[in-house]
């Protein structure tokens, strides 16, 4: 996949694939509009195998971001919910596929500026999962939302 317009672009971990060589985890690409991330997931889970891993310890990191951020999945159908960790506070998001232009979704959230965690969860509806992992720091000063 490629980055979007002028941003950089960095691939994370390598996808993970069955022994055989057959269904890989899609990739998922998150943009903040000044920087691209390519993300594979760290446990993938397909309807004949599980191939779990761990979240990474140091995920990578969109640095400062405008929120909204753009999320893509490169295979269609993929439902998320977003788990966001930041300096004093969890929230919880369902995001709803196709809500961006060109397919992508729009993942927004409020909260005091400081370095945040975001995993997401992906469910295709056909048998298959994945769990994804990015950082981004908020400058903004908002309560959590």
């Amino acid at each position: 996949m490629a980055a979007r317009g002028s941003s950089v672009l960095d691939t994370v971990g390598s996808p993970v694939s069955s022994p055989g060589g057959g269904d890989r985890a899609p990739q998922v690409i998150v943009d903040s509009g000044a920087r691209s991330v390519v993300l594979t997931a760290w446990t993938w889970d397909t309807p004949s195998a599980l191939y779990d891993g761990t979240a990474p310890a140091n995920p990578a990191d969109l640095g400062a971001v405008s929120i909204p951020v753009n999320v893509d999945v490169d295979s269609p159908g993929w439902v998320l919910a977003a788990t966001i960790i930041g300096p004093s506070c969890e929230l919880n998001k369902t995001v709803e596929p196709g809500l961006a232009p060109g397919g992508s979704v729009r993942l927004g959230w409020t909260g005091p500026a400081g370095r945040y965690v975001v995993t997401l969860d992906g469910d295709d509806g056909a048998g298959r999962t994945l769990h994804v992992t990015f950082a981004a720091h908020l400058t903004s000063a908002a309560r959590c939302a």
